[in-house]
């Protein structure tokens, strides 16, 4: 299939950070944006009021748009974020969430060309138990997305034209982020894989620490947006309190599966 030639003057990419008080966790993301080599890209940096020198740091940045001001959480700050975005994709990487590889973008670039609702990859997470070590997750098919987020919010590059008519539902305070790629997708379903790690994910986030609040959300979004029965839905949940178990109860069998089992798209 021949290529087609970008002739739109916007950036390819906006990189939306919501931040709160967590400076180290932004110059990392920072860094990783600047060490992948992404040029033509626009920054946009959504700061709930933080008290560590944040919005004193971003006032000396040229290359970034900022908003520092109280808010209602992690999802009403990524929707003050979407009407400023001005990129043809745009994706979610929060303080201390950073960028994987410096030729996945490349990838990313050349899928853009096509003009795919959505554009997603793997992701490579910290481990708990051996920090230093980086773990490989695979992305799931985004047809699966009744399972969960088939691979990391941070992985995802979504069509902003598109995003722009969609809002983060902030009645969800663990899985609004599955809510509204799911509501996405039923409307844009033209979705792309990359097979390379987009984000390394940074441990200890509010879906890791409220994983059962995350279920009964998704549980509760799966019902609204796919009609799924109860048995449908505690099918589902079963299996991710199995996954949990062992990973809360069972750390080192949980991680040594991770790291032995190969993955495929699948």
């Amino acid at each position: 299939m021949p290529q087609k030639k970008n002739t739109d003057t916007r950036p390819l990419f906006t990189i939306i950070s919501v931040s709160k008080d967590n400076l180290d966790g932004l110059k990392a993301t920072e860094k990783s944006i600047h060490d992948a080599k992404i040029t033509d890209y626009e920054w946009i940096v959504i700061d709930g009021n933080s008290q560590d020198g944040t919005a004193a740091y971003l006032k000396t940045h040229e290359n970034v748009t900022y908003i520092s001001e109280d808010d209602h959480g992690i999802y009403d700050a990524m929707n003050k974020a979407i009407p400023l975005a001005n990129g043809i994709y745009t994706i979610f990487m929060n303080a201390g969430d950073c960028f994987a590889q410096r030729i996945v973008m490349q990838k990313v670039a050349r899928a853009a060309q096509f003009e795919p609702s959505l554009i997603y990859g793997d992701a490579l997470e910290q481990c708990p138990i051996k920090p230093d070590q980086l773990v490989f997750k695979a992305a799931r098919k985004h047809h699966q997305i009744h399972r969960g987020l088939f691979t990391h919010h941070q992985a995802m590059f979504y069509r902003t034209d598109l995003l722009k008519t969609f809002n983060y539902n902030c009645m969800y305070k663990i899985a609004a982020d599955y809510d509204l790629t799911l509501r996405f997708l039923k409307e844009h379903p033209r979705a792309v894989y990359i097979p390379r790690a987009v984000c390394i994910f940074a441990a200890g986030g509010v879906s890791q620490q409220f994983e059962k609040r995350g279920r009964i959300e998704q549980q509760l979004i799966r019902r609204n947006e796919l009609g799924y029965s109860w048995f449908n839905n505690k099918s589902i949940a079963l299996t991710q309190r199995l996954a949990s178990f062992i990973k809360n109860r069972m750390p080192p069998v949980y991680w040594w599966i991770r790291t032995h089992t190969p993955h495929t798209h699948a």
